[in-house]
């Protein structure tokens, strides 16, 4: 853990990443819902909704956990890289990216709205950049060898 030299916001990135998102999601659902129509699968929806309910169960306990950690770890004002965070620096972001979202979107069983998770991913790897420089300007060279150590969201195995 370093110390924190100056504030940063704590929700970062996150506001523009999720109204971004959340238009995009919007454009997609009414182009699907009015104009195309393409199911991903038509048989066993079963299987599709249980496989989106899954990601929505893990996606929302994670980020608990980690809305409970960033609290915490920002409140405490230190460059934490114990737990989830030695192997991601943005653990809430890749649970939003990877999990929840591509879940969300799974029960929609719409290829169109499949899209949104690597829409948000590009979102992110633009807006992560001012979080990122604002967080180099805090922690400094801790934070450029964080960065180097570890992947912003997909763990270095």
């Amino acid at each position: 853990m370093f110390p924190r030299t100056q504030k940063n916001s704590l929700w970062g990135s996150g506001p523009k990443l999720l109204s971004s998102t959340l238009i995009y999601f919007a454009i997609m659902l009414y182009i699907e819902k009015i104009h195309l129509q393409v199911a991903v699968i038509s048989e066993k929806m079963s299987i599709i909704y249980l496989l989106s309910g899954t990601l929505i169960t893990i996606g929302v306990v994670l980020g608990i956990f980690v809305m409970y950690q960033v609290f915490a770890i920002y409140k405490a004002g230190v460059l934490y890289r114990k737990g989830v965070y030695a192997v991601c620096r943005h653990p809430l972001y890749a649970n939003f990216i990877l999990v929840l979202v591509p879940g969300i979107c799974l029960g929609f069983n719409s290829w169109l709205i499949l899209t949104t998770p690597v829409f948000m991913y590009f979102a992110f790897k633009y807006f992560i950049k001012e979080e990122e420089q604002g967080l180099i300007q805090q922690f400094g060279e801790d934070y450029i060898q964080y960065q180097k150590d570890v992947n912003s969201l997909i763990p270095k195995i």
